[in-house]
């Protein structure tokens, strides 16, 4: 599979330059970098609670997939917030899936590399996670195209809320 977030992660660029030039606590880059390491880490979890794949004691279905795609495109933009962050040049996402990649196993590796991000900051890192998050759009059959409209959407919200003060 293929995807190219290109596009995206420059809009990312774009909104996040506008957030930290409008923001009251001007804060160091480090801390910078650890807040939208947790924002990925809890929007991940989001993301996780709505499609309830773990979620064996109950019997209710999934979120509506507008909610969904919703919290994967909260994924993304931080994702593309950290990228841009580290300086990545490459968006261009490319994986195969096997047996390992539900979403169990992809959760743990998001944690896992979020974590080790945190400490090396290495584009290797970055990269795997950018890898499962698309892969989780994939198994949920999004497209590059459902996920781009979703982001515009999303990006025109977080600029509506940065002037308004959010």
């Amino acid at each position: 599979m293929n995807y190219n977030f290109e596009k995206m992660a420059n809009k990312q660029k774009e909104l996040d330059h506008f957030i930290r030039s409008n923001s009251i606590d001007k804060i160091n880059n480090e801390k910078y970098f650890n807040y939208r390491i947790i924002a990925l880490s809890v929007e991940i979890s989001e993301l996780v609670n709505e499609i309830r794949f773990f979620k064996f004691w109950s019997q209710k279905k999934p979120s509506e997939k507008k909610i969904i795609i919703n919290e994967l495109v909260d994924c993304f933009h931080f994702a593309f917030s950290v990228g841009n962050t580290l300086q990545n040049n490459e968006w261009k996402i490319n994986f195969n899936l096997d047996e390992k990649d539900s979403f169990e196993n992809i959760y743990f590796n998001l944690q896992e590399n979020l974590i080790k991000l945190k400490e090396s900051k290495n584009l290797k890192t970055f990269y795997k996670i950018m890898m499962d998050i698309t892969k989780i759009a994939w198994n949920l059959n999004y497209s590059q195209k459902d996920i781009e409209e979703a982001y515009k959407i999303k990006n025109e919200i977080n600029y509506k809320r940065q002037n308004s003060g959010y």
